[in-house]
């Protein structure tokens, strides 16, 4: 799996940027002149097995991110419950 610099951009501003297709498409260098344009060739790189096999394994990565994210709040919450039930401000905000 061998992306150019370009498609590799196109990726990255849709995965961690929050793009949509065609801003990733302009940003990542094309000269996409019109809004259609960008929508055409941003659809057109995303029929290629190449970026679609780095756009799934980002996805998948950014998922196991959200996952160890979601654990982390989880625990911090039933913390500040244990200390709020003990009547430990202190330990509510530290």
């Amino acid at each position: 799996m061998s992306l150019n610099a370009r498609q590799e951009k196109f990726v990255q501003n849709l995965v961690v940027n929050g793009l949509v297709a065609s801003a990733a498409y302009k940003t990542a260098g094309y000269a996409g002149r019109t809004d259609g344009a960008a929508r055409a060739g941003a659809s057109e790189l995303l029929t290629n097995p190449n970026v679609r096999a780095r756009l799934a394994q980002l996805q998948q990565q950014a998922a196991m991110r959200a996952a160890v994210l979601e654990t982390i709040a989880a625990e911090l919450d039933a913390a500040y419950e244990l200390a709020f039930a003990n009547k430990q401000a202190a330990a509510c905000v530290a």
